[in-house]
């Protein structure tokens, strides 16, 4: 699971560094912040599994995908997607 987090993490970075909006900038330092504290890692070890590994991956890459494509509004879709996944998986809901 580090491994994922680190690169899951770069990810973040790597998209956000790329969208020159200084707040979603901010916004990702924030989350960077999040990530590296206990509670984030321990509710994503109680919650991490192979299969929800393989499904941010998948995420990740269809986000990537629309971004290459200059799709907006299909990477607006799958970034919500990821965050309704994320939710889920962390609080349950």
């Amino acid at each position: 699971m580090p491994d994922f987090e680190h690169w899951g993490a770069e990810f973040h970075h790597r998209v956000f560094a790329c969208c020159r909006d200084d707040l979603l900038k901010e916004i990702r330092n924030r989350m960077h912040a999040i990530r590296n504290q206990s509670p984030w890692f321990e509710m994503k070890k109680c919650s991490f599994s192979e299969e929800r590994r393989r499904r941010y991956c998948d995420e990740h890459q269809a986000i990537l995908d629309c971004l290459v494509r200059r799709a907006l509004e299909c990477a607006k879709n799958a970034m919500l997607a990821q965050l309704k996944t994320v939710e889920r998986n962390l609080l349950g809901r």
